[in-house]
């Protein structure tokens, strides 16, 4: 099984439904997906900061408990960690407002040695910061360097990233880097004003990119790998909250990938068995998250996920 090394932001999430308050919980995009792979038994090596405050303590304090490995994870000690409110509509989908109280200089602390049994996450605003550019940079080479497989989402929501050279640059270098790519249909239209997967595919090129996955909420997925194309519809739930959804779907296919290594070449990429188990195993994670007030799945859903798995 391989070790995963994920790069991204936590934040403390806080769920309202209009005024009124529903719940608080660790966050943030790979944090999310961190949790559920903690879960699913896979060893997660974190990359990520937090501030000295209470909020930050708690969130340390969790993923400690979650067996996720933060040796490589900054604490701004007179800082306050960052917060994230959500407000959820009627349809359980949620829009953010964020506080964040960051450094000048971050992430300037050392950074894992990557090998080719590990596999690198990554993704969202952090993936794009120019304040962490140089981190993300001396990760992707190093993942380069030893023939680690990358996954990337970009989940940029409603970041404006049109018109913002930077933001493009950085965007077009993670594509570039990624072996793995899933997105949803609404970042694909904000980034190349399309979502058709064969489209994208040329679009990102050249990449090192082995397998490109589209979600697109209630309607499914489609995937492409350069040469076949795939679909996966949704697995019918009540859905309570739509937060965490995408990241645990991620969570499902890098474990699929942990749990049939074998199943992965690094030169010829991903085996159809394997594309198969990880779209699967992405939309029941991703189903799991949707009935709960949680942004990853919950220990009563393991023993069933991690079972999709092992069959």
């Amino acid at each position: 099984m391989k070790r995963v090394i994920a790069f991204g932001e936590t934040v403390l999430d806080k769920i309202f439904r209009g005024d009124e308050f529903i719940a608080a919980c660790p966050g943030g995009s790979v944090v999310n997906t961190a949790i559920s792979l903690a879960r699913s038994g896979v060893q997660v090596e974190l990359l990520t900061e937090t501030g000295g405050d209470e909020n930050g303590g708690f969130i340390r304090d969790f993923l400690h408990q979650n067996n996720i490995s933060l040796r490589y994870s900054p604490v701004y000690s007179s800082r306050k960690t960052a917060v994230a409110l959500a407000t959820l509509d009627e349809d359980a989908r949620a829009s953010y407002r964020f506080e964040k109280d960051y450094p000048q200089q971050r992430f300037t602390c050392a950074l894992p040695v990557l090998g080719e049994n590990d596999l690198f996450a990554f993704g969202s605003f952090s993936s794009i910061e120019p304040a962490l550019q140089m981190a993300v940079e001396s990760l992707l080479a190093e993942a380069g360097r030893h023939n680690t497989p990358v996954f990337y989402d970009p989940n940029i929501r409603q970041h404006k990233v049109n018109g913002n050279a930077t933001a493009r640059a950085a965007l077009q270098r993670n594509f570039a880097s990624a072996h793995l790519i899933r997105g949803s249909d609404e970042d694909f239209q904000q980034i190349f004003e399309t979502d058709e997967a064969s489209a994208l595919w040329q679009a990102i090129q050249p990449s090192v990119c082995r397998l490109l996955v589209v979600t697109r909420g209630s309607n499914g997925l489609t995937a492409f790998d350069g040469v076949n194309e795939y679909s996966q519809e949704v697995i019918p739930v009540q859905v309570v909250n739509t937060i965490g959804a995408g990241d645990s779907f991620n969570a499902g296919m890098i474990a699929a990938i942990c749990y049939k290594a074998a199943l992965y070449d690094h030169q010829k990429g991903f085996d159809p068995e394997l594309i198969s188990l990880m779209l699967k195993a992405g939309m029941h994670y991703a189903a799991a998250v949707c009935q709960s007030h949680e942004n990853f799945i919950g220990q009563t859903s393991v023993d069933a996920l991690t079972g999709i798995l092992m069959r």
